[in-house]
This record gives C-alpha cells, structure tokens and sequence, in this order.
C-alpha cells in the first residue's frame, strides 16, 4: 500500500514538474526572473503620471529627441553613452529615481520621420544595444558630460568656461567641419527699444521704460560686446550704461548661441549668431563628420572628453527595486 502511494505522489510530482522541465529544456538561459524582468524598467515622469518604461525603449527615446534618429550610428552611439552615464549617475545615488527627461514615444517618432521610421528605429536600437551599459566617466567619478549641436568652429574649454581646475577633460576642440553646416550662421534684426525690452527682466541699470518707448534715441552705440572667450564666445555685453553675460543675452534674444556679433541695418540692431548651443563638450555635428569618415564612437568621445574612460556601468541596475 506504501509502495503504490510513494509511487502515485511520484507520477504526481512527474506531471507537476514537466511543463518547467520542457520549457527550460527548451530556452535554456533565456528565461529571465521576475526580478530580471524588474531590473529592466525605470520610472519615468509621463506629464501628471508616474510610469514605468523599459529601460532600453526610454533610452531611445530620450536619445531620439536630443539628437537626429538618421545621424550616423557611432555618433549615435557616442551620444548614448552620454545619456546613459547621466541616468546611470542619477540612479548611483537614488535607486528610487524618477526620470523626467523629455523622450520619443513609438508613435511620436513615426510622426516626426514618417517614411524614414524604421530605418531610424533601428539606428536607435542599436545605438542602445550596441553600448549596452557602457558609461563615460574621468578619474573612477562621474562628470558633467555637456553636448551641443552645432560649435562655431571650436568647442570651449571647460575650465575656461566654469572656471577653476575641475573640467580637465573639457578641453578647447576644433571643428572644422561645423563652419560647412547650413545652420551655421543665422540672423534677427531689431529695433533697439525691442532688444532692450527683452533685456529688462536681468538689467537692473537700464534707462526708464519711457526710453524704450517707440521715438526715443535707442542707437546702435547702446549696444557693445565687451568680452569674448577664446573661442569666440561672448561673455560680456553693454547694454546702455548696464551690462550682462553672453547668456543672459543669448536667452532673452533666444539666439541659438552666444557667439554672435552686432551690426547696424537700417537703424536697426543685426545680431548674426555662429553654431546652435552653449558650445562645451561634444559638437553632435562634429560627431557625425567624424563617424562618416569611419571613426568609432570611442574615439569620438576621447576627443571631446580628454582622458575620460569608458567603463561597464551595468551593476548600477542592481539598485533597482
């Protein structure tokens, strides 16, 4: 009687088990624990709501709405383990993260390229996968990895820029290649009260605000660029008898860049602005010259990034509930 009901609760445990045992027989280490499963989504803030995303899908996305999904694949690359090191430092110090930058759903993307999805869809991807979890750091720490998209023929120092000796891998980089661009120069004409207008909100010695008034003498001797840094950058601008930084300037105009000049058209103010962006760190159009001419995206960020080392960041998931 024992020996039939040891042998019953074996068929039993026989029956019970064989779906696992064929089906782990069959996928073998390609079955992934729910805890795997968990390791593979992020939270994200999606307008009022707190949802999770997988990971990779939100690195796409992000990656698609900072830089053009049809650039070259390594220059894509380059730009994913910029975005990936920042998330990536976030999530070191917090493992509850919420992540708000701004990114591509599937369906927005396909509205933004149309025709061209797919093909950038899987540019994305494999940006993604093809870096998977590699992350840029300097000295074992992480840093402030800055980007832009277009310099003005040289990128700026770091040091110069910040100040003090903390930004050694930022250093001054040529780029040649970004003076060819078609948005590379670009103009706004003004009247003066109008530029003055728009710099009341930070100019604390401006004239009264009858001065600005249609009629009044604004002349373009109310405008001087007082400063540049050794790229070409402005860092100084007088402004009647006050004064602000290039990109207080820059942001009140909203000029893609704060390399630019003054000139008078017709008694009005010319401002002609050089390259998109604040110009430190890696020029995404550089990047994508350098990847056409058959240059990886490692040494596309040893080049913007001065001794930074690239490094496997993948335990930092582990922090994730």
């Amino acid at each position: 009687m024992r020996r039939k009901a040891r042998e019953l609760f074996s068929l039993l445990v026989i029956i019970f088990l064989l779906p696992y045992v064929v089906t782990l027989f069959m996928n073998g280490a390609h079955i992934k624990t729910s805890s795997r499963v968990k390791e593979d989504y992020v939270k994200v803030q999606v307008g009022t709501r707190v949802e999770e995303i997988v990971w990779e899908k939100y690195l796409a996305g992000v990656l698609a709405k900072e830089m053009a999904a049809d650039s070259e694949l390594e220059a894509l690359k380059a730009q994913a383990v910029i975005l990936r090191s920042g998330f990536y430092e976030k999530l070191d110090h917090d493992r509850k993260t919420i992540f708000t930058d701004d990114f591509y759903s599937m369906e927005e993307l396909e509205q933004e390229w149309g025709e061209e999805t797919e093909t950038c869809k899987e540019n994305l991807k494999r940006a993604v996968q093809e870096t998977d979890q590699m992350i840029l750091q300097y000295q074992d720490q992480y840093v402030m990895l800055p980007y832009h998209k277009l310099s003005a023929g040289k990128t700026r120092s770091g040091q110069e820029v910040f100040g003090g000796e903390s930004y050694p891998y930022l250093p001054a980089r040529d780029c040649p290649k970004d003076l060819e661009a078609k948005e590379q120069l670009q103009e706004c004409v003004l009247p003066y009260h109008k530029v003055k207008e728009k710099c009341r909100k930070f100019l604390t010695a401006v004239e009264n605000p009858e001065e600005t008034k249609e009629g009044k003498k604004a002349t373009f001797d109310d405008f001087e660029i007082q400063g540049t840094d050794a790229a070409g950058y402005v860092t100084t601008v007088r402004i009647g008898q006050a004064t602000c930084t290039g990109e207080e300037f820059r942001e009140a105009l909203e000029l893609p860049s704060s390399h630019f000049s003054f000139q008078e058209q017709k008694g009005k103010l010319q401002i002609t602005s050089g390259g998109i962006g604040h110009g430190v760190g890696m020029s995404q159009y550089t990047a994508n010259q350098m990847a056409k001419e058959g240059k990886g995206y490692e040494e596309i960020l040893q080049y913007f990034y001065e001794g930074a080392q690239l490094k496997d960041g993948g335990e930092i998931f582990l922090k994730l509930e």
